[in-house]
């Protein structure tokens, strides 16, 4: 690959990821729509009463097309089971989720296989005997008492090989008790992480983990948490796949388990281990000496401190333990696959390298799938053209450039969520079973390593909105250090990552005449009469695609930072926007003041542009996810351009729905937010010209359309 120029590299990256994505694209929809997919390959089946093996099947065409008839939705009490079902199989104007479509149809692409959902109506405590079908489902106490007394349907699934069943690769067992308890959000995201289950071909090897007839894969309780550390590391690495899944689509639990890790959480080992004689033996038995893991960590840091909510456990500071050990938690392995996917704005590498992980273990479950996944994800991440020689050949040459090196990103956070703790190139390796590609270890290890290492994994001191920020800033910043400020989605060249939204936390003092923003969330706004304002301090201004925006206390950065923003939008948006000023802390000048963080806005009742204005805070401009598409800026816009082509009216009901889904946080409520929050991810996922914004979660097919067939969109056909 030809490094010469920064202009050149990145004609030829954008080209090959248009390549990269096309090919992936056409590998997998077979020319089907997401839904049509889901139609054809899903196949739900309902028990009303498992104690009679007697079911009743859904048609999915009638489902699709608003038609509900049946046993299955004739039934009451079970809402959330059939909400689920509607989420899946109905358009989104009659409540289907276009993100979980499009998560479930991916999925079911891998291995283009039937699977079949088993829907159960688990309204009375039962245990797993008394269900009457044949593949009976996974039975769990959700109180965890001793007694047992609420034990229901807990969500799980199988992967069927085809000379297991040649008819189905799969099923998944959903109860009603789980979306009534954990809510439907949470049921979604947890189907999608036991979907994904039913496309995993991986062998946990397990009969090295069966001791004396009884199976240590996950300790001696049989059950796994996302904190824990699995003996069988090889099922972490199947619970890991599936997590990259759910977390994606679930901001909020992504943001838990950041938090978790940046903030060194606990992590937790079972003590039970089979007896010592087992072990001594254990080469000529033929059991991996990670049945003993908790044996293992206790000689060599000690002993942890026994869990006060979990019965038989140990605690450990998670970055108190070695590396090696670090990576038998299933979380830390999806967190460095997720963040990776997240920073390049795809999920094709991702997907890409499950499939390909898929094929080659099926004809050697000896290779350890943790290290195939990273080599098979960065052939994805280098199907720009170049290699990885050609890539490790040019940094030997001229060293590191200002370009992406893709290629790095999934080893760097992998370094990162084992706390920087390996010493060498070799312990790293280990990590591995020391089967990483000699290449793609020696291009981190020798050319990225210490730079990345210069990032902080722990935020400051804060308030939980703060630190939260500061996290994402964090992660940001490793991708950063591996040359990574750009895209790989198809159509956005500058990179900016957004977090998944979070709960907005307490901010500074309110204005008099705006209110402000947490820092982590977009600005907020105001309409009122036109006010006499004091000064906005010193006037510049910014000129892009022929209109000039008066600009107000910038720095040659910040105006280059709001051109930049600008630029993504059509020329008749920009003369929307009446002014824009950043906060200059004059300190006799309280207007100037504030917000301390965010941003803010006014918007006069009736229009006037003299009086109105965008205020942005120094720190918003300088946060990691606003360096090079401002969040911020784009949200206020977005209100200005809602006013002024009058989209809310007649889009209401669809608004609040949106807040609803999302869980919008921002300290200004009101439909209007909906509005803006979708201009907002709409010009920061592609560019007027282009025109082709990506679908998910906080940008929903019925958002787009609200937009794109408002009056704001009429002249799009002629955007530049």
């Amino acid at each position: 690959m030809n490094y010469q120029t920064k202009k050149t590299v990145m004609k030829k990256i954008k080209y090959g990821i248009v390549l990269l994505v096309g090919f992936l694209v056409t590998l997998n929809s077979y020319g089907q729509s997401d839904i049509d997919t889901i139609k054809s390959l899903l196949s739900f089946t309902y028990f009303p009463d498992p104690t009679v093996d007697s079911r009743f099947g859904i048609n999915n065409e009638d489902v699709s097309n608003g038609t509900l008839n049946g046993r299955f939705w004739t039934d009451s009490g079970i809402d959330e089971l059939q909400d689920f079902v509607k989420a899946i199989l109905q358009p989104t104007s009659s409540g289907g989720d276009a993100t979980l479509q499009n998560y479930v149809a991916q999925v079911l692409r891998l291995n283009n296989r039937r699977i079949l959902i088993y829907l159960w109506n688990d309204s009375s405590s039962l245990t797993r005997s008394q269900y009457a079908h044949a593949l009976k489902p996974c039975i769990s106490d959700y109180d965890r008492s001793v007694s047992g007394v609420n034990n229901r349907v807990w969500p799980c699934a199988n992967f069927l090989s085809v000379a297991q069943d040649p008819n189905w690769g799969g099923y998944v067992h959903v109860g009603q008790y789980y979306g009534q308890d954990k809510g439907l959000r949470e049921l979604k995201g947890t189907f999608i992480h036991e979907f994904m289950h039913t496309q995993d071909p991986v062998s946990a090897l397990n009969n090295r983990f069966r001791v004396n007839n009884h199976l240590y894969r996950y300790g001696a309780d049989g059950t796994h948490f996302y904190t824990e550390a699995l003996p069988n590391k090889r099922a972490a690495y199947k619970e890991a796949v599936a997590n990259v899944m759910s977390l994606m689509f679930n901001g909020t639990s992504m943001n838990h388990y950041l938090t978790w890790y940046a903030l060194n959480g606990e992590i937790l080992v079972e003590r039970e281990t089979p007896n010592g004689f087992f072990r001594y033996f254990r080469n000529i038995l033929g059991y991996s000496d990670d049945v003993w893991l908790y044996d293992q960590i206790r000689a060599e840091v000690g002993p942890g401190v026994s869990d006060s909510i979990v019965r038989g456990y140990d605690a450990y500071r998670l970055r108190s333990l070695p590396p090696r050990f670090i990576v038998h938690n299933e979380t830390v392995t999806a967190l460095a696959l997720a963040l990776t996917s997240l920073h390049v704005r795809d999920i094709d590498p991702f997907m890409f390298a499950v499939k390909e992980v898929n094929t080659a273990i099926v004809s050697n479950q000896q290779q350890d799938p943790v290290a195939l996944i990273v080599n098979k994800m960065a052939l994805g991440l280098t199907s720009r053209g170049d290699s990885l020689a050609s890539i490790l050949t040019q940094l030997q040459t001229t060293g590191v450039l200002d370009s992406p090196y893709y290629v790095a990103l999934p080893l760097a956070y992998f370094d990162f969520f084992t706390g920087f703790a390996a010493t060498s190139k070799r312990e790293f390796n280990g990590l591995f079973n020391n089967e990483l590609d000699p290449t793609l270890l020696n291009i981190y290890w020798d050319y990225f390593k210490d730079r990345v290492r210069t990032v902080s994994i722990a935020p400051t001191s804060g308030t939980a909105s703060q630190r939260q920020s500061r996290i994402w800033n964090n992660l940001t910043d490793v991708s950063i250090q591996c040359g990574v400020n750009q895209s790989m989605m198809a159509g956005v060249e500058d990179f900016n990552f957004e977090p998944p939204s979070t709960p907005a936390g307490p901010t500074g003092p309110a204005s008099p005449t705006a209110d402000t923003t947490a820092d982590t969330g977009p600005a907020t706004t105001s309409d009122g009469p036109c006010q006499t304002w004091p000064s906005f301090g010193t006037e510049s201004s910014v000129t892009v695609k022929g209109v000039t925006v008066p600009v107000f206390n910038a720095s040659e950065a910040q105006r280059s930072n709001i051109e930049q923003t600008l630029n993504r939008i059509p020329a008749e948006h920009i003369r929307s926007i009446p002014r824009i000023i950043i906060v200059s802390n004059d300190g006799a000048n309280s207007f100037l003041r504030r917000p301390q963080r965010g941003g803010a806005s006014w918007r006069c009742s009736p229009p006037e542009r003299s009086s109105e204005w965008i205020k942005l805070s120094s720190y918003s401009l300088s946060e990691a996810r606003n360096r090079r598409v401002n969040f911020t800026l784009l949200h206020e816009i977005g209100h200005f351009i809602d006013r002024d082509h009058r989209i809310l009216p007649g889009n209401q009901e669809a608004a609040n729905r949106y807040l609803r889904e999302t869980d919008y946080q921002g300290s200004t409520q009101g439909a209007g937010e909906a509005i803006a929050q979708g201009y907002m991810y709409y010009f920061a996922t592609t560019t007027a010209s282009e025109r082709r914004p990506r679908v998910r979660e906080r940008l929903p097919r019925y958002l787009i359309d609200i937009l794109e067939n408002s009056a704001a969109w009429n002249n799009s056909s002629s955007w530049q």
